[in-house]
């Protein structure tokens, strides 16, 4: 009994340690003030910054003094292509899908995360060590962590993207539109 305690503690904390090495992308452009600022999607930084946002790649496990060591290039401009209606709706209705995608991502990995953390808490109190409790902590703190973007996400999908899409002069109706088959598609899977 004790040994099978220990092997899921293990594999639990192998677990986590993996998720805490993930890489962490980053956006970072300046407006026009001057301002620099921090997205966690492309599709968040204002379409006029687009062009010059820099993508930046978190290594958690990788130590640099060079801040830029982790910094790729903008991926290229999109290509011109014909600026219609039927385009400019297929790009809103792929913005709005992609967000829709990424807040389900989300509730799914917090759901996963969730499970962890209760079997993490119930070896804390079944077998109450420093380091069952440390680990359950951690768990907590990463459930935390994950409902704030959550958080952020569904608020961008919810309000963020109409506000894009109107200063941008696409109407409402495409992006409820595409976020509603976002949904009944993934929901059919």
């Amino acid at each position: 009994m004790r040994g099978t305690v220990f092997a899921i503690c293990f594999m639990l904390l192998i677990g986590m340690a993996a998720i805490a090495l993930a890489e962490k992308v980053l956006w970072k452009w300046v407006d026009e003030k001057g301002g620099t600022h921090y997205s966690e999607y492309l599709a968040q930084v204002p379409e006029k910054y687009r062009s010059k946002a820099v993508q930046i790649v978190i290594n958690p496990g990788v130590e640099s003094d060079d801040s830029s060591a982790n910094q790729k290039a903008p991926p290229p401009p999109p290509s011109p292509g014909p600026s219609s209606d039927a385009a400019k709706k297929a790009e809103w209705q792929g913005k709005a899908r992609n967000a829709v995608v990424q807040v389900v991502g989300l509730e799914a990995e917090l759901k996963s995360l969730d499970q962890q953390c209760k079997q993490l808490n119930l070896n804390a109190q079944n077998v109450p060590t420093l380091m069952n409790k440390k680990s359950a902590a951690d768990c907590q703190q990463k459930m935390d962590a994950l409902n704030a973007k959550l958080a952020a996400a569904q608020k961008y999908l919810d309000e963020g993207i109409y506000k894009e899409a109107s200063g941008a002069g696409a109407p409402k109706e495409w992006i409820a539109e595409a976020i509603q088959q976002a949904k009944d598609e993934l929901e059919s899977k």
